[in-house]
């Protein structure tokens, strides 16, 4: 599918069904992993088996490097080739929703990552700095300015309590 979706072509609602359904399912086991790596760290941590611990930390690592690669790769996949080859209003709105999606998943992230350990902390938000900032890059054209101005701040506040914590 990531074949035909970089083929600057419009995409028929089969098409666009097949790729959403694709990377729903696989940002899906991705996030549901990280949540269950999550949990068997703190638990690991509050049991001080920090020799685990090392183990699932640099797994979920791994994982959140995955699952970072896979959000760029399909909001670049919406910006560079599926919406500039759209010209029905159903598909730029099918777009639009993913991206629409995509902010609403990088905010709610941000307002969850201050109840993790200070190391995950200072990871998640690097990544979701870099997802971020892609996600505003590649849908400028159609987020409203107050939007980017949110996602802005809200990284801002992040960044300035992590300055305060070290």
């Amino acid at each position: 599918m990531k074949k035909v979706a970089r083929m600057d072509v419009e995409l028929t609602v089969m098409e666009r069904s097949l790729l959403s359904v694709g990377y729903k399912n696989n940002i899906g086991t991705k996030r549901t992993l990280m949540r269950t790596l999550l949990s068997i760290e703190q638990e690991e941590e509050a049991r001080r088996n920090c020799e685990y611990v090392k183990i699932v930390k640099d797994y979920r690592q791994r994982v959140e490097k995955d699952l970072s690669k896979i959000c760029n790769d399909i909001l670049s996949i919406i910006a560079i080739h599926l919406l500039p080859s759209s010209s029905s209003g159903e598909s730029i709105a099918f777009y639009y929703r993913a991206c629409h999606l995509a902010k609403q998943t990088v905010d709610e992230a941000f307002s969850n990552i201050f109840s993790l350990p200070e190391d995950s902390y200072k990871d998640c938000t690097a990544i979701l700095q870099l997802l971020r900032d892609n996600l505003i890059l590649w849908t400028s054209d159609f987020l409203e300015e107050g939007e980017i101005k949110f996602m802005n701040d809200t990284m801002k506040q992040s960044l300035k309590i992590e300055e305060r914590s070290n």
